[in-house]
C-alpha cells in the first residue's frame, strides 16, 4: 500500500522537475528507482515463492539479484547523496558545468542499461552500461569534491 501511496503522490512531482540543471533531478531520479527497485524486488519475492529450489541455487536469478541491488544503492541512495550534497554546496559554483551533466545522465542512463542487461541476460548491455555508469559516478563524484574542496576554503578565507 506505501508504494502505491508513493507512487500516486510522490512520483508524478518527481517527473515534473527540471531535468536539466539542479539538485532535484537527483531527488526525482531516486523517486523513479524506489519504484524499479520495489518492482525488482517483488519480482525476485516471487520467483522465491514460485519456485522453492532457487533458495538452494540461486544462480537461475543472479542477474536479477545484482539489478535489485544496483536499482537500490546507486538509483536510489547513491542519487539522494548527490541530491543533498549538491543542495548543501549550491551556493558554490561548479568549475566545469558540463561535468555534472555527465555525472547525472551517464550515472543513471548507465545504471538503465545495466539493468536491463542484468534481467535480460544481456552481456552486450552489461558491457556498455557498466563502464558508463562507473566513470559517470566518478565523474560525478569529483565534481562534488571540487565543490566541497571549495566550501574549505571559503571557510578558511
Amino acid at each position: 500500500m506505501a508504494v502505491v501511496i508513493f507512487a500516486v503522490r510522490v512520483v508524478p512531482a518527481a517527473l515534473r522537475t527540471d531535468w536539466m540543471a539542479g539538485a532535484g533531478r537527483h531527488v526525482a531520479a531516486a523517486a523513479v528507482f524506489v519504484l524499479v527497485a520495489m518492482a525488482i524486488f517483488l519480482y525476485v519475492v516471487y520467483k522465491f515463492i514460485s519456485d522453492p529450489a532457487i533458495a538452494a541455487d540461486p544462480t537461475s536469478i543472479g542477474g536479477v539479484l545484482v539489478a535489485s541491488d544496483h536499482s537500490a544503492f546507486i538509483g536510489v541512495i547513491t542519487n539522494l547523496v548527490f541530491g543533498l550534497l549538491l543542495t548543501l554546496t549550491a551556493d558554490r559554483a561548479d568549475r566545469w558545468p558540463w561535468a555534472t551533466q555527465v555525472g547525472f545522465w551517464g550515472t543513471n542512463l548507465g545504471l538503465v542499461a545495466f539493468i536491463v542487461g542484468l534481467v535480460a541476460e544481456s552481456s552486450t548491455l552489461k558491457m556498455v552500461g557498466a563502464p558508463v555508469m562507473g566513470v559517470s559516478l566518478l565523474v560525478g563524484l569529483a565534481v562534488l569534491a571540487m565543490r566541497l574542496q571549495d566550501s574549505e576554503l571559503a571557510a578558511e578565507a
